[in-house]
């Protein structure tokens, strides 16, 4: 798979949309911008945000879910969940013949949930509302809540190596708080690139690469 950090779920189509030549480098060969489409396929991201929610969710439901799909879409949105239904584009390597999806620096790899949404679900433990509550707000599993927890909590001493020498707004906030405030400022390079860039793998990607499902994964930046 290949990422690329100078686009969202949001700008996807821009890359949809190229029929030129990409400038990419292929995870298997190393070769650079020897690409061809390959096709597309479709996958579901999940991003928790408050802002213009209920105007544009209900506008991304695919007509074709089902009554039953639909219902629970419409009520993710109510509860403050954008569902993206998106199409992913496949390249191939004119070199190796290998394939690879293109994801999006606000995407986790094998995972509906956007890396913000889990940001998100942290935030809620931090400011010390009741795991209930925050469930039922978001519409949330235990189970997933208690997931995100977890996968935060496996990155933390990565995330801490990253931004060790890195002064916060406030310095008698704990640590937990100080990552989500670099979350929250969206500032260059991103929290998600800047991860990809020293641990080359992405930012709360779980699956790990195997002898029997190995995974290679490029990262795409203007400074790359």
């Amino acid at each position: 798979m290949i990422i690329d950090f100078l686009y969202d779920a949001d700008s996807y189509n821009k890359i949809l949309s190229n029929y030129g030549s990409w400038p990419y480098t292929c995870p298997s060969c190393k070769a650079v911008g020897k690409w061809q489409r390959h096709g597309i396929y479709s996958r579901y991201l999940l991003v928790n945000e408050s802002e213009d929610v209920i105007n544009k969710g209900s506008d991304a439901l695919n007509e074709n879910l089902s009554e039953e799909n639909k219902a629970y879409a419409l009520k993710l949105i109510e509860c403050g969940w954008k569902p993206c239904r998106m199409q992913i584009l496949r390249l191939k390597c004119k070199i190796c013949k290998h394939t690879h999806a293109i994801l999006v620096k606000d995407m986790i790899p094998f995972s509906v949930y956007a890396i913000r949404s889990i940001a998100k679900i942290v935030s809620y433990r931090i400011s010390g509302q009741a795991i209930v509550m925050a469930e039922k707000k978001n519409w949330i599993s235990h189970q997933y809540f208690y997931q995100c927890i977890k996968r935060f909590e496996q990155e933390k001493p990565k995330l801490s190596a990253l931004y060790k020498n890195q002064v916060l707004e406030n310095q008698l906030v704990d640590r937990e708080k100080q990552f989500i405030q670099v979350f929250e400022r969206r500032q260059i390079p991103t929290v998600e690139l800047s991860f990809f860039m020293r641990y080359q793998w992405p930012l709360f990607m779980r699956r790990r690469s195997t002898q029997y499902y190995p995974i290679v994964v490029a990262g795409y930046s203007q400074s790359t």
